[in-house]
């Protein structure tokens, strides 16, 4: 971000109310410069603070297709009978 991260969440930490302590961090995010697919070097992106994983997740989800050339497919397994999955 170009401004001041406290500046850019006020409005936010307003509607929160009274709040006990805050920890405000800026970290820089590195991404390949290249795609790897010329020299088979696959890197991948600076992973980042957020919580719930989604930008490591796309991460991968890239490098997969770009190292197969398919587009990874998740699927939640079936459980079995004892509650184990199959």
């Amino acid at each position: 971000t170009a401004g001041d991260p406290k500046e850019e969440i006020a409005a936010g930490l307003k509607l929160l109310g009274p709040v006990e302590q805050i920890f405000v961090s800026v970290s820089d995010v590195y991404e390949p410069v290249a795609d790897g697919t010329a020299d088979n070097v696959f890197i991948s992106r600076s992973y980042d603070a957020t919580s719930h994983f989604e930008t490591v997740y796309d991460d991968v989800k890239d490098m997969y297709r770009r190292i197969t050339g398919k587009e990874l497919v998740l699927q939640k397994r079936e459980e079995s009978g004892d509650g184990s999955s199959a």
